[in-house]
């Protein structure tokens, strides 16, 4: 939208503020000239309105919960629209109720804590025994997530308050609603009506436990990635937030960094944006800042906007930057190794001391060579009160994917 005269500015950035929180959250535009914000004429201002949680139909909501009853094996996969509703509590509510390991999205990492006896975490998993052990599932239960569930052959359910994301397919019966106000009517519905799981809970623990303890492996892990990601998790508070770079310890983290609370993993998901890390950490800081915030950083990525160091020491925005450090867009660096004959072009680094670079604008910064130092430098990090960064030298690291 455009405004012409000043008047026209708060009906427009109302309808704009609506349009923002209506449905599934996304951009608006709206367009003001440098001749209007000058100016004078008499406005009148416009009270905000609540905005009411789309709540799909009754009918559509009682034929979820039938097949939800009549499901055998059911998990429910959790995405991104679970944490914007903030409804992680009533998917636990849900999986309780109906005995189904829950799996998430990338956005949803966290929405269920990966400490709960239902948690498989991560869902597209590169591990082969689970995604076999996936399409054995009678019924999925998909909760704000993106993923085309049309590929797969079981019945889905698919609840998202965009329509447009609802997957085609005779097998997905589609429930257009907000996360949260859909489980919660099926909570009810469930929790009030005459209904027994057909799996016992301590059978449905015990597969569980036993998929994570083979996925989880020390012995099969890549490394150092294993061990660099358990010094991290060792190290941070419960609820601390954590951002993934487009790096191989950011994909790596996908897999194998347990999240405990919602809102405590950021990604830019298939947008892939490489260098996102810290500025995404600056804007958590802000927004929470009671809460530590780290950036899963490598020394590529961290170069596009290195410069906003700056600005966290002079406005006090106390992020934690784990740059791991291996000289390269490594990830470029081996498609072109492996579709060139080796050859590579513009994606080997001669970086600066990162160290130095930080503490030249005031940031606390330390080098960690290993594990055991980076779990000891971490925790002297969070700390520290002060904007720091932690560079971890790595070289070339295995293929996550």
């Amino acid at each position: 939208a455009r405004a012409t005269r000043p008047a026209e500015i708060p009906e427009l950035v109302h309808d704009a503020l609506s349009a923002a929180r209506r449905g599934r959250p996304r951009p608006v535009g709206l367009e003001i000239a440098p001749a209007v914000f000058a100016a004078l004429e008499e406005v009148q201002t416009i009270e905000t309105e609540p905005t009411s949680p789309l709540e799909a139909e009754k009918m559509v909501i009682d034929q979820a919960a039938q097949l939800l009853r009549q499901a055998q094996r059911p998990i429910i996969w959790a995405g991104g629209g679970v944490q914007r509703a903030g409804a992680g509590q009533l998917v636990q509510t849900l999986a309780e109720l109906l005995n189904a390991p829950v799996v998430t999205s990338r956005q949803g990492k966290g929405v269920l804590s990966d400490r709960h006896p239902l948690s498989l975490g991560f869902a597209e998993s590169r591990y082969a025994p689970l995604r076999e052990w996936l399409t054995t599932r009678d019924l999925i239960l998909a909760v704000g997530t993106s993923t085309n569930f049309g590929k797969y052959a079981q019945a889905v359910i698919q609840i998202d308050v965009d329509p447009a994301q609802i997957s085609a397919g005779v097998h997905v019966t589609g429930v257009v609603s907000d996360a949260g106000a859909a489980l919660s009517s099926l909570c009810e519905l469930i929790a009030t009506g005459e209904f027994t799981p057909h799996r016992e809970q301590h059978a449905v623990h015990a597969e569980v436990a036993a998929l994570n303890a083979a996925r989880f492996n020390p012995a099969d892990q890549l490394q150092p990635q294993w061990d660099l990601m358990q010094a991290i998790r060792r190290a941070l508070p419960d609820d601390a937030v954590v951002v993934q770079g487009m790096n191989q310890m950011g994909y790596y983290s996908r897999n194998y960094f347990p999240v405990y609370a919602e809102h405590s993993y950021l990604t830019s998901s298939s947008l892939a944006t490489l260098g996102c890390a810290f500025p995404l950490a600056l804007g958590a800081k802000v927004g929470q800042p009671h809460r530590t915030v780290v950036a899963l950083s490598a020394d590529g990525g961290f170069l596009y906007n290195s410069q906003e160091l700056a600005t966290a020491v002079q406005y006090g925005i106390n992020t934690i930057v784990i740059l791991f450090n291996d000289n390269a867009y490594g990830n470029v660096l081996r498609a072109q190794e492996e579709n060139f004959d080796g050859r590579v072009i513009g994606t080997e680094l001669h970086n600066p001391d990162f160290v130095k670079l930080a503490q030249s604008y005031g940031a606390a910064a330390w080098l960690a060579r290993d594990a055991g130092e980076l779990e000891a430098t971490l925790r002297k990090a969070v700390a520290v009160g002060r904007p720091v960064v932690i560079e971890v030298p790595v070289g070339k690291l295995a293929r996550v994917y």
